[in-house]
């Protein structure tokens, strides 16, 4: 992996990095200033996280702060969402809940990383592949881009 390249990060890679400081995802986060990843995520993927610690966590406040701690940490950059125009053409490929970070994936590509099965579809894999985007796990990704 070229060294600076672009690493989306989806809402799933986020939550698990949040409730596990031993799995891939945090790893990932963690380590990104020391492998060199150019982090990101579209502001759509942190309203979801938002969303989610609002509706499923809602009795762990603290994870609120560690998102901004966690985020920080892997010196994440969020990117505007792709507008609708954009990213409805990816209806056909993907759900429409995440159309919107797979357009904004695909506009600087590099690697997509995520735990959500339609992300990992073969078909999805191949449409991104052919515009230059990998999709992967956390753990598939530090597997063939770890300098350790």
């Amino acid at each position: 992996m070229a060294k600076g390249e672009p690493v989306s990060l989806d809402t799933s890679v986020i939550i698990a990095a949040l409730l596990s400081s031993t799995g891939a995802s945090f790893y990932v986060l963690a380590a990104g200033k020391a492998e060199k990843y150019y982090l990101e995520c579209c502001d759509y993927v942190l309203e979801e996280v938002n969303a989610v610690l609002i509706n499923k966590f809602s009795k762990r406040p603290e994870l609120n702060a560690e998102l901004h701690t966690l985020m920080a940490l892997g010196d994440v950059d969020v990117t505007p969402t792709p507008s609708t125009t954009e990213f409805r053409k990816l209806y056909d490929i993907i759900e429409r809940k995440d159309a919107p970070i797979l357009a904004a994936a695909l506009k600087h590509p590099g690697h997509l990383l995520t735990l959500d099965k339609d992300f990992l579809s073969e078909e999805v894999r191949k449409y991104a592949k052919n515009r230059r985007l990998t999709i992967s796990t956390p753990g598939e990704f530090i597997r063939k881009n770890s300098n350790t």
